[in-house]
């Protein structure tokens, strides 16, 4: 399940506003790059070393899995990997389906052409346009796929995410870094299943939460293993 929030804005005396400073992408210094880094290498994929019910405490961390510094090299590989319609058109195709379906088009003010509003998660210039963002932002279901990573690095291969709920609660533009972590939040047995409540949350290079989420995992217990994985344990 994914959901976004929107509060409902307030209405206001009107009044001249200033312009607003331009954005510009996080600019990184060194060590803040190191420590992007050390969390890549460290990061551990359970996989094929089973995690069972009974080994898990509440409390236990998750992660960090970390995303970024986002960028449109991302953007390309993550819109390709998954075969995302709406920006693998091109030519003759492209126009067709803008065509076909307007509603997922805006005209470039610079070609006069129609270009899918897709592009608002690429160029600066359609996010402008179409979000009133200066720079480009990830989507929501790529988000939750980063929460989901999270989750089933820690479960192992035996594990089963059940239930998956993220809160997108803040933006995550060109230029920022997403650490996401979790911890384990309770753990039950119900109808037969071995149950794991996580709580998730995401932060940026800045510490501001932009996602938060919980997760359900049924594990096996140790007795329930086939004999292959209990050698690994």
């Amino acid at each position: 399940m994914m959901r976004s929030e929107a509060k409902p804005e307030k209405l206001k005396p009107k009044t001249v506003e200033k312009e607003k400073p331009s954005l510009t992408p996080y600019h990184y210094k060194e060590e803040k790059l190191a420590s992007i880094y050390q969390a890549i290498e460290a990061e551990e994929i359970r996989g094929g070393n089973p995690r069972t019910f009974e080994e898990v405490r509440i409390g236990d961390p998750l992660g960090p899995v970390v995303k970024g510094p986002l960028s449109l090299s991302d953007m390309v590989a993550w819109a390709c990997g998954i075969g995302w319609q709406r920006i693998a058109l091109a030519h003759g195709m492209k126009l067709s389906f803008l065509r076909r379906y307007p509603g997922l088009s805006y005209i470039d003010p610079e070609t006069g052409a129609p270009e899918p509003i897709a592009n608002s998660h690429f160029l600066p210039s359609a996010a402008k346009i179409l979000m009133g963002s200066p720079l480009p932002l990830d989507l929501g279901f790529q988000r939750v796929c980063w929460m989901g990573h999270l989750v089933t690095n820690w479960m192992s291969d035996v594990g089963f995410l059940k239930k998956l709920d993220v809160r997108l609660k803040g933006f995550v533009r060109f230029g920022d870094t997403t650490w996401c972590l979790g911890k384990v939040s309770g753990k039950r047995n119900k109808g037969g299943e071995h149950l794991i409540e996580l709580e998730l949350l995401a932060k940026n290079q800045e510490g501001k939460m932009t996602t938060e989420g919980r997760a359900e995992v049924v594990l096996p217990a140790g007795d329930q293993l086939p004999s292959e994985k209990k050698e690994k344990k």
